[in-house]
């Protein structure tokens, strides 16, 4: 009942709004978006070889979304989950593990080596970007290694050339304070320098429930958070640069152990700088380099109980890596009807610092082998050819080389067709590929993981197909079918990683986008996702139904209102767990926003119906499995000037 009404009041001011309201905001922009990022020239989404959502920061932030961890929610396909630590984990289209999602940040890859893993920039704020854009899929073509089942790029309004200066500050009942500013500076010589910052803290402590040994208590969900943006531009050179630091509380315990509350937990670093050159040879000819450095830092602190030991235990680690990189990418038109665009990228990777204690069962040991260093070259080319005015052929291949494990090839061929100005179809096949982590490759921590210098690549055969279909001016629809084979799999067997097994991942992605009027926009997605492994056994913990609603509306005088829906159907147990599947859940959020000349403040409810939810816990560890916050307010200011 709950549901329904939930569902009725949602769509009904859809069908009643009416039509004489005057353009305030860009929302017929949704029915026409442009990005280069399945192909690195500028293309309408729906002429690009890939399947892309893209989600603008101006419409996240009336829609009430607080961080790239929220927003994702909102793309097909992807299910939000976390591990007991609380890192946060973005599932697409069923693959869950590790280092499979890669993600951008202006530009620069975030993926450490030491996991692969990207997690401690998902909460990074919606105010700080100009938007989000996902590529749901493969994408090693051109972004090489961890881009399997995704590829996120983050621009952030600092990279903008007409950024908006603005400061801003938001409260939550969680509670949970920030603030944060955007600031842009025009000099004489048509140089541009823009820095940004924030701030956020979060004191969240939730009931975990009963853990594996019969204790009850509160889950340290705690965060201090900051981030300082750099970009200067002078001519053709950019210089870009970002420091981001965390400390994170831990949650349900590093290996579902039972915490203190009160832990430091997790501090993690990622810093970057690079500097970018873009010019053009000729009116059908352009290139760009870069050169950087990024750098990732890990550093736990963490006190819990060992029920076996009837003791406690300090788990303290700390670990450092570095990056040099260097690019060159060339676009040139100059055969007729076609578009070649080719790179080639030189990347030195190294571990500075890592050790582990876990006392008192061992005390200074190393987490990888010492000196663990990669070298990587790749060399990309990617072919776009007009064969007719309603056929375009794109075919590309990717070559990496890897000093530690070996080489990676990953080709991509496909075609779009358009039958009319209103209908297009695309068949994609894509070849795709992950590294092995270090921790994978190189691991010496005592009783819990052993590494494997034998490992190769893991590797995925993607097939995909899909139409847009432009209804009318105001409507939009698409849909997609793919199907994935990942080969090769990495996975720990006695505590050692081993490479073995396949999985198999078989979904529809459905998007419909309407602007009933020009201050109207709806959006509604469902995804479909069957996962299973080489036995054909359903893979554990994934939900096979997604769905979600947005409905955003200017009434005018300055006031805006925004609605989020979403929908996660239940979860099947992996063997040998006798709980009940996890329930399926609806979440609710709604936020109203009344703008006033350069000001804008918004008041929100995030689960509004206070459903009970929880993200899976394994088998014998949390009865509850990992709880999730009820219902919560927030309300925000904003000052552009």
């Amino acid at each position: 009942m709950i549901k329904s009404f939930i569902f009725i009041a949602f769509i009904f001011p859809v069908l009643l709004i009416a039509n004489e309201i005057s353009l305030e905001d860009d929302f017929l922009a949704s029915l026409d978006e442009v990005s280069d990022i399945a192909s690195k020239s500028k293309l309408n989404i729906d002429d690009m070889p890939a399947f892309v959502t893209i989600l603008q920061g101006k419409k996240l932030e009336l829609l009430g979304i607080h961080n790239i961890y929220e927003a994702l929610s909102l793309v097909p396909g992807v299910e939000l989950s976390m591990e007991a630590s609380g890192a946060k984990q973005v599932i697409f289209r069923g693959v869950k593990e590790k280092g499979k999602v890669k993600l951008l940040v202006d530009g620069v890859a975030i993926n450490n080596s030491y996991r692969g893993s990207m997690y401690y920039y998902l909460d990074f704020p919606i105010e700080m970007l100009e938007r989000i854009e996902v590529i749901r899929g493969p994408s090693s073509i051109l972004y090489g290694s961890g881009a399997i089942s995704g590829m996120i790029s983050i621009i952030t309004k600092n990279s903008k050339e007409l950024a908006q200066n603005s400061i801003f500050a938001e409260y939550g009942s969680a509670p949970f304070v920030k603030g944060g500013m955007q600031y842009s500076y025009n000099f004489e010589n048509a140089s541009r320098l823009s820095i940004d910052g924030y701030y956020q803290k979060d004191d969240t402590r939730l009931d975990k429930g009963i853990d594996k040994d019969g204790r009850e208590g509160r889950s340290n969900e705690s965060l201090k958070d900051y981030s300082i943006g750099i970009n200067y531009q002078m001519g053709n050179f950019t210089f870009l640069a970002r420091t981001k630091n965390s400390l994170s509380g831990v949650y349900y315990g590093v290996g579902n152990n039972y915490e203190s509350e009160d832990n430091d937990g997790f501090r993690n670093i990622a810093t970057f700088a690079t500097l970018q050159y873009k010019n053009t040879i000729s009116s059908d000819m352009s290139y760009e380099a870069d050169i950087g450095y990024s750098s990732y830092t890990q550093k736990i602190d963490s006190l819990f109980y060992i029920a076996k030991m009837n003791d406690e235990a300090i788990y303290d680690g700390d670990y450092k890596e570095y990056s040099l990189f260097a690019d060159i990418s060339l676009n040139t038109r100059y055969f007729e009807n076609q578009e070649l665009i080719m790179g080639a990228r030189f990347e030195h990777s190294e571990a500075t610092e890592e050790k582990l204690s876990l006392k008192p069962i061992f005390e200074d040991k190393t987490v990888i082998t010492p000196d663990s260093k990669r070298d990587i070259f790749s060399f990309f080319v990617n072919d776009t050819i007009s064969a007719s005015d309603n056929i375009d052929i794109v075919a590309g291949m990717r070559y990496d080389n890897y000093s530690d494990f070996g080489s990676a090839f990953s080709p991509r061929l496909g075609a779009i067709y358009r039958t009319s100005s209103d209908l297009n179809f695309k068949l994609l096949y894509s070849h795709s590929f992950r590294a092995p982590s270090w921790i994978e490759l190189y691991a010496t921590i005592p009783g819990v993981s052993i590494g494997n210098k034998n490992l190769d690549a893991e590797k995925a055969d993607t097939l995909e197909f899909g139409t847009v279909y432009k209804v009318s001016p105001n409507n939009k629809l698409r849909f997609n079918f793919y199907a994935t084979t990942i080969d090769n799999l990495i996975v720990r067997v006695d505590k050692v990683y081993k490479q073995e097994g396949k999985s198999h991942h078989k979904g529809v992605e459905l998007e419909w986008i309407a602007t009933p009027n020009i201050t109207t926009e709806f959006k509604a997605s469902a995804s479909y996702t069957h996962a299973t492994d080489d036995d054909g056994d359903e893979l554990p913990n994934i939900a096979n139904y997604l769905a979600n609603m947005t409905l955003l509306h200017d009434f005018d005088l300055g006031f805006n209102s925004g609605s989020v829906l979403r929908y996660v159907s239940s979860r099947q147990r992996e063997a040998g767990d006798n709980r009940d599947d996890l329930e399926g859940y609806f979440l609710f959020d709604q936020t109203f926003t009344y703008q006033y000349n350069a000001w804008t403040f918004s008041a929100s409810i995030k689960n509004l119906f206070d459903a009970q939810y929880a993200y899976p816990a394994p088998a014998e560890t949390y009865t509850n499995d990992y709880l999730r916050r009820g219902r919560t307010a927030w309300i925000s200011g904003k000052l552009e000037f």
